[in-house]
């Protein structure tokens, strides 16, 4: 059994285990990059000659693995977002997958922040919190010329050419984001990835 083969076998030895299972299953931890790599071996794959049923083999073994790799990355994390607080088993989980489950574990300690706070009385904490929403700001591309406006910090702000940049205030990039005259621009690593 070649390398293709043992990679696609696991998955799909693995999608059947956690699919019986209420807890994660072991899985080794460069499962989703042992994928990643397979697949990019494929896509790079030259037939020789005009070898078009080979080529035909070679994307969907491709897509078969990216689907069966995405299914169970899905159930994995969906799995561990049902669990109670606390009763995950970090070791379980792949890097792909705490990277994914972050974000929620953040919101998870937000959440219990309010409500102590709501509990507590303690409005200086809901101030700060309302303030730092409040003072968001995004970085946008302007796609359309747009008037000089004033922002909810009552700073002043352009006038703006397409092609132009600008950081401004969160509350005011929201309509015009709707309005397909800016577009956000993403500077962090997830986006570069797209």
């Amino acid at each position: 059994m070649g390398l293709a083969d043992s990679i696609l076998s696991v998955l799909i030895d693995l999608f059947d285990l956690e699919m019986e299972t209420e807890d994660l299953v072991k899985v080794p931890k460069s499962l989703y990059r042992d994928s990643a790599s397979r697949i990019r071996e494929l896509l790079s794959y030259e037939p020789n000659g005009n070898n078009v049923l080979g080529k035909k083999m070679v994307v969907k073994e491709s897509e078969m693995l990216f689907r069966l790799s995405s299914r169970l990355l899905e159930l994995r994390v969906s799995k561990a977002r049902a669990r109670p607080p606390g009763s995950l088993d970090e070791g379980a989980l792949t890097a792909e997958e705490k990277f994914a489950l972050e974000p929620l574990s953040q919101s998870q300690r937000r959440l219990g922040r309010i409500k102590q706070a709501l509990q507590g009385g303690q409005l200086a904490y809901l101030e700060y919190v309302s303030g730092r929403v409040a003072g968001k700001y995004v970085l946008v591309r302007f796609e359309r010329s747009s008037p000089q406006l004033v922002g909810v910090d009552l700073q002043r702000y352009g006038p703006f050419q397409p092609g132009d940049l600008a950081i401004l205030p969160l509350e005011n990039v929201k309509p015009m984001l709707k309005q397909g005259s800016v577009k956000e621009v993403r500077l962090d690593y997830e986006q570069r990835l797209e």
